[in-house]
């Protein structure tokens, strides 16, 4: 990303919002675990929202307009790199869920193949 045309003396921060700092890819990568995994989504979901709010706070706690400026060319910097590999750890976690649910699915079948060839072989010996 190019800072070069940012003029931050521009930026009222008055006008900047905890949305500012949202992380919404990360929430969007997130939903897929909502049906595999409802803890995992719950514990990925509080992680982001955590990071969001930590660097609204730091933000918004800050009074010296230098310390202010810094946070925020700090957080333009580093926020997309840590918001990727925030979402690659959430693809690693479905991912796993996802080989999980075709291991139980699996099983699931051959259990019912197993299950319909005994019936059969009962039904053959009536």
């Amino acid at each position: 990303m190019d800072f070069s045309n940012i003029n931050f003396s521009d930026i009222k921060f008055s006008d900047i919002k905890i949305s500012d700092f949202s992380y919404a890819k990360a929430r969007a990568a997130l939903e897929p675990l909502r049906q595999l995994n409802n803890e995992e989504y719950n514990w990925f979901r509080h992680k982001i929202i955590t990071i969001e709010y930590a660097n609204w706070r730091r933000f918004a706690d800050t009074t010296d307009a230098v310390a202010k400026r810094n946070l925020l060319i700090y957080h333009l910097r580093n926020s997309e790199k840590n918001e990727l590999l925030l979402i690659e750890e959430i693809n690693e976690v479905i991912a796993r869920e996802q080989r999980k649910l075709a291991r139980a699915q699996r099983k699931l079948a051959r259990e019912q193949r197993e299950a319909a060839k005994n019936n059969n072989k009962e039904a053959a010996n009536v």
